[in-house]
């Protein structure tokens, strides 16, 4: 794998990393909380699509982990191309999943994206509103060059 789909290793209360087969149910249980029609056989099938190629086009999922291997956070994302904006690093689905530090999880997701980002020369990431069907939402082609679905957080 290369060091930019690796990207940055964390040091704090949270680790993050690209998925791996042992956390791909964990993660889904994290995931299920804001992708309520997706199905757990349909998660396991879009993780196993995913591979060790550059990951241009590719979706990937990056997880945030406690030190006890408790899945916290997820993203999913993949590089585009924007109209407006370049290339950025466009994030569907992000949530986090702590009863005491939601601010530290996505704190520690965004610092590992931000790392991504920048390496692959983006100028901004875009984290997508939260809607019930953004799973289905992020397979349409149409909704990528869209500048009214999130926000834009310049790396």
């Amino acid at each position: 794998m290369s060091e930019l789909f690796r990207g940055p290793k964390t040091t704090r209360a949270y680790h993050v990393e690209p998925l791996q087969p042992g956390d791909v149910d964990r993660a889904f249980l994290v995931v299920a909380t804001v992708a309520r029609t997706l199905s757990l056989e349909e998660w396991k099938r879009f993780c196993a699509a995913i591979d060790d190629k550059p990951w241009g086009g590719q979706r990937r999922v990056w997880i945030a982990k406690t030190e006890a291997g408790i899945v916290r956070g997820v993203a999913v994302g993949r590089l585009e191309k924007h109209d407006v904006f370049g290339t950025i690093l466009d994030i569907p689905l992000f949530t986090t999943a702590s009863a005491a530090d939601d601010r530290g999880v996505a704190r520690a997701l965004i610092d590992y994206l931000s790392c991504l980002a920048r390496a692959a020369t983006c100028r901004s990431i875009r984290f997508w509103t939260i809607l019930g069907d953004n799973w289905e939402r992020m397979a349409v082609s149409e909704e990528i060059g869209r500048s009214d679905i999130g926000v834009q957080l310049l790396v």
